[in-house]
């Protein structure tokens, strides 16, 4: 009896000490294998919530309104202002109101200066009028006061075929557009609405 719990213990002893160089014991590292096809794609989840409405933009400046090059016409008035009426039909109480009238001038037909109005005439050096307009429902008004030239002479006599023509930026209030542009300058106003000049 004695001599078999012996054995029995024997035997349990060496295969504890197998099982534990088994475990224990750690062979080479082998090489890696062949990477795995790739998986079915998952399911697209649900749309998320729609985002709040962003700030109001500026008021835009779509659907510019231009004249052609229009020879002025003056006529002296009795009271010495020079005057020439213009019909501007795209001139609405909504341009008026919201929108902006920009008015260049040029010499003659040929002339490559081109100023926006108001425009000072000098003479040595010394003003001697201010072409100037005022806007009305279908109507644009050029015009100076008394000519300051010792003879009175006026726009009439120093540019006979002057020019004159017109830009309407529909939109936003008046005072509050801020453009990208100078709008002094005409060929810079003229560039970025793609008008030809």
């Amino acid at each position: 009896m004695k001599k078999t719990l012996k054995s029995k213990f024997s035997i349990a002893a060496v295969v504890l000490t197998m099982a534990v160089c088994l475990f224990s014991c750690e062979g080479l590292e082998g090489p890696a294998g062949v990477d795995g096809s790739q998986g079915v794609q998952g399911v697209a989840g649900a749309p998320g919530p729609v985002g709040a409405n962003g700030p109001e933009g500026t008021a835009g400046t779509t659907n510019i309104i231009y004249s052609p090059w229009i020879t002025n016409v003056w006529t002296k008035q009795e009271n010495n202002f020079t005057v020439d009426f213009i019909e501007a039909l795209p001139i609405t109480q909504e341009i008026m109101d919201k929108g902006v009238v920009l008015v260049y001038f040029k010499e003659s037909p040929t002339s490559n200066f081109i100023k926006i109005l108001p425009n000072t005439y000098y003479t040595n050096a010394v003003p001697v009028f201010t072409i100037d307009f005022t806007v009305e429902l279908g109507n644009l008004t050029i015009f100076h006061g008394v000519s300051k030239n010792p003879d009175g002479l006026g726009v009439e006599t120093y540019s006979p075929n002057s020019q004159t023509r017109y830009i309407i930026i529909p939109g936003g209030t008046a005072g509050r557009i801020k453009y990208p542009f100078d709008i002094n300058d005409y060929e810079e106003v003229c560039s970025y609405f793609g008008i030809k000049p």
